[in-house]
């Protein structure tokens, strides 16, 4: 998918940064890829973006609102 995504605290709080690699919709997960680490406990939301990027970090377009 490559989704520009902010990962969020209890507070709402942006706690750091992420990209979509894989949504799994049958066990209600994602996969995500991040500069970003130990976050796992802290992770209680996600804010999607409106860009997609590549592995490479380049721009790969942008997500319409409420296309996904």
């Amino acid at each position: 998918l490559g989704m520009v995504c902010s990962l969020l605290d209890v507070n709402c709080d942006v706690i750091g940064f992420c990209m979509i690699e894989k949504v799994d919709f049958v066990n209600k997960k994602f996969v995500i890829v991040s500069p970003e680490y130990n976050l796992k406990d802290k992770i209680k939301g996600i804010q999607f973006g409106s860009i997609r990027i590549k592995s490479s970090g380049e721009e790969n377009g942008f997500v319409e609102p409420g296309t996904v």
